[in-house]
This record gives structure tokens, sequence and C-alpha cells, in this order.
């Protein structure tokens, strides 16, 4: 019979197994594990100890016939010089996040000479030897690391990336070359740690977000090169949307291919109804989505205080990479309960933040209302189908989502190669389109702007918007208030 690392390292490397292997290339953990434990999780990021402690739980605990570190994704970018948020102040799981970035050219990514020691790089190695101290051969040692496209989103802004993805593609080419480098020599680094595996996420490279074409030409030659000069087995991961691109992948040279694609409906889930009784009460849940810049924190903001007032009890889940910082204390005045997801990043992790803080919202203040603003790159669906998998267990009714459309931007919006593909799936997934910044256009332009969005999503209600004179937000409140009702 063979072992649990015999199982997988055969599995990866195409040879015969007796089955197929339970392991992920994800670095995975489980709050069981931390609560035996006894594990803070914002302490595990940074003590190698800990971190190999959590990771091997996955094996011994549950069997899981693997142990892959990190959990977070934010290693790379801190060692290039950005700025994390641990969140040490958050009790139970909220991943880090990146609170500010360290790239605007090319010239501003600076490889450490002595990379092994560069940010949390030694911790990360740290875990591997202790992981391969305390399961010797039993168990695959499995690592990871960013794209380069996914970590230019981490350590350059991200409405600045794809701009100049789409106006000036060298200049980006140029930093994911630079970015490339990097990530090969981190592998080199994890592999003479004592990884067994080792998995390149290229989140950003999902059709959700990226065109084919755009993946093609900009990120799939630089995967190439990673994949032929990183240690093996290695795999290459995209999650969302890549039927695609799903030929492109296999051209990239991983020897595996791991696509994460979320599917449910909230029939599947199930639902539960607000008893007049003194049942189980529901909790409804808006979404205000739209892309980065739109105006999302500041619409959240004064649409939770106007459904406040009527004697509703309403929280406001923001990213902390939201456009304006929420004042607490204005939103006490409201009587509404604020809670941080983190943000700014283009994966699932800002989904998987949410679903920690919904249950935190279902057993603590219970509102009848929650609005929630997720990152500017997150397509509305996602977010959606992630809350399904968890809406039944803590009373969760999704109600519509309200995409917000800047019509100061609309033209570029839906011209560039790598944003167009982005907005247009935001469009297609809303409810209502808010036509926000109404107010800094002509009449032509937001005409234009409505006539897009109705060609786009023709089933979606489409108001015009403008936070600032306060057009249009008693009509969306409105049509918020109808939509709740009927969820």
């Amino acid at each position: 019979m063979l072992s649990a690392r015999e199982r997988v390292l055969k599995f990866l490397n195409g040879e015969k197994v007796d089955r197929p292997p339970v392991f992920s290339g994800m670095g995975n953990v489980i709050k069981p594990v931390l609560d035996d434990y006894g594990i803070v999780f914002s302490k595990v990021h940074r003590d190698p100890e800990l971190m190999a402690r959590a990771a091997a739980g996955m094996y011994k605990e549950f069997g899981y016939e693997c142990a892959v570190v990190p959990f977070d994704l934010g290693v790379e970018a801190e060692a290039l010089g950005a700025k994390m948020n641990f969140y040490d102040e958050v009790e139970g799981l909220l991943y880090p996040t990146i609170k500010e970035k360290s790239v605007v050219e090319v010239e501003d990514v600076r490889i450490p000479e002595d990379m092994e020691n560069a940010g949390r790089i030694p911790v990360v190695t740290g875990a591997i030897k202790a992981l391969r101290r305390e399961l010797g051969d039993e168990v695959a040692i499995g690592t990871y690391a960013l794209g380069p496209f996914t970590l230019a989103g981490q350590v350059k802004e991200l409405d600045a990336l794809f701009e100049e993805s789409f106006l000036e593609p060298e200049k980006t080419g140029k930093l994911l070359a630079k970015l490339s480098e990097f990530i090969i020599r981190l592998f080199g680094i994890y592999r003479d740690a004592g990884a067994d595996y080792f998995t390149l996420r290229e989140m950003g490279g999902t059709s959700d977000v990226m065109s084919p074409k755009s993946f093609r030409s900009l990120i799939k030659p630089h995967l190439v090169k990673i994949l032929s000069e990183i240690p093996r087995p290695n795999i290459l991961h995209i999650c969302g949307d890549t039927n695609a691109i799903i030929k492109d992948m296999a051209e990239c040279g991983a020897m595996a291919r791991l696509r994460s694609v979320a599917r449910s409906s909230q029939e599947e889930h199930g639902r539960t109804r607000v008893d007049s009784e003194g049942g189980v009460k529901d909790m409804k849940l808006i979404q205000v989505a739209g892309y980065l810049g739109s105006g999302k924190t500041t619409l959240i903001i004064a649409l939770a205080k106007m459904m406040a007032e009527p004697g509703l009890k309403t929280a406001v889940i923001v990213n902390d990479a939201g456009e304006v910082p929420v004042d607490g204390r204005v939103m006490k005045e409201f009587g509404l309960t604020v809670k941080d997801i983190g943000g700014g990043c283009i994966c699932c992790q800002v989904a998987g933040n949410m679903l920690r803080t919904l249950e935190s919202l279902a057993k603590g203040p219970k509102p009848d209302l929650i609005f929630v603003e997720p990152t500017g790159m997150a397509v509305p669906n996602t977010i959606r189908e992630n809350v399904l998998t968890g809406a039944a267990r803590n009373n969760i009714v999704i109600g519509p989502t309200i995409v917000l459309f800047d019509t100061t931007r609309a033209e570029k919006l839906l011209t560039y190669d790598t944003l167009k593909r982005l907005v247009g799936t935001q469009l297609r997934d809303a409810d209502i389109i808010a036509l926000s910044k109404a107010d800094r256009v002509p009449p032509e332009t937001l005409g234009k702007a409505r006539d897009e969005a109705i060609k786009i999503n023709p089933a979606a209600a489409v108001l015009e918007l403008s936070t600032h004179t306060g057009k249009g937000l008693t009509e969306l409140a409105g049509a918020v208030r109808e939509r709740v009702v009927a969820a």
C-alpha cells in the first residue's frame, strides 16, 4: 500500500496509484484544527512552527494526504515591499490583506538579493522544514506562489495595471517578466527547504476577469517560462471560468492543471423564511458591486442609512480597500454595524473572509439587512455563490445585486480589452444597474452609458445616480426595498 506522500507524487507524475489521492495545491487549514491546537489564525502567518502545526493538523486530524503552506496570498508582495494587514484585533478567521502597495513603475520592483530572508519567506521555509521533521516521508509537502499577473495586482494598483495593460502592454510585459524572475527564484528556495510539489496560482488569468485573447498575449508566455524553470512536479491553478483557455493552460507545460469553479443555487442550499410567530429570522443580503472607483462605499453608506431609518437593523460589510474611509461614529449614529472583510485582491479569499464575517453577524447582531461591498475586481455571481454555501445555516436570503457603472469612465471601461470583460460580467450579474456620477457627465454621455448597460443586461433595472446631489437615491432605495420584500 502506498503512503500518502507516494500516492500524491506518483499521481502528479502520471504514474499508477492504488486510489486517487486526497490533496490540494493550495494552502489549507480549517477552524477545528486551529481550535483544537489553540492556534490564533492571525498569528499563524508569522510563526513557522504554528504554520507547520496547522498544516500538519489537516493530515493528523482529518486524513488529508498533504500539508501545504503558506495560507495567505501576501507572502510574495510583502517580500517586494508591500505592507500587510494581519487583523490582529480580529477573532476568528480573517485572511491577511495588502494595505499598501509598493509598485508604480516596473523600476520599482526590487528583488531582494537575500531573498531567503525577505519578508515572510523565511517563515514559509521554516514551516516547510518543520513539516518535514514532523511528518518525514509520510506526507507530501506542497507550497505555492502567485502567478505574475496576479502578483502584479498585489503590488500595483489594479486600476493602473489594467489600464496600462491595454494602453501600454509592453510595459506590463516587462513588469510580468521581472515578477516571473522573482517567482522562479522563490520556488527554488521552497524546493531547497524540502517542498515536494509546487503550485503556480494565476487567479488573475480567469476568463471572468481577463479575455482569452489578453490571456494568450499577455499572461501565457510568462506562465510557459515559469513552469519550464521551476521544480517539478508542478501545478497550474486558475479559478473561475476557464473553459475558453483550458487548452492554453495545458500548453503552459504544468504537470497538472487545477480549475476551481463554484456551482450552487439558492434552492440547493435551502432558504429559511421570516416566521411571524417568532421563529428564525432571515438576514437579507444586498450586494453593491462595481469596478474600482465607481463610488460603491459612498453609495453603500447612504443606502444603509436610508434603509435603517424605518427601523430596520442594518449591517454594512466593507472591504479595507474601500474608496472612502468608513466613519464608525457615523455608522453608530444610524444604528449600523460595520464589519471589515479585507480587500484589494482578485482572488476568492475575499469571498472566504466575507463568509466568515456573515457567520459572525448571524451569531451576534443578526441584522435585518446586510449591505456588502466586495472588492472592485469581484464578480458578483461568484460572491453570491460563495455566500450561498453558508446561506441556510446562517439564515441568509440573497437580495438584489446593485452594480455601479461609472459614467465618467464608461467608454474606457467597455473599450479596454483588459477591462471590458470584467465590467461586462459585473453588469450582466446585476439586478439593478446604477449609472453613477450622473451629475458629472453631459446628457449624451449619460444616454450612451444607459444604452450600453441595457444592451449588456436588458433584464436589469437601470437608474441614474449621483450620491453628490442625491439624484436617484430615493428611487434606488425604493427599488431595493421592493426586491428585498420579494426575496
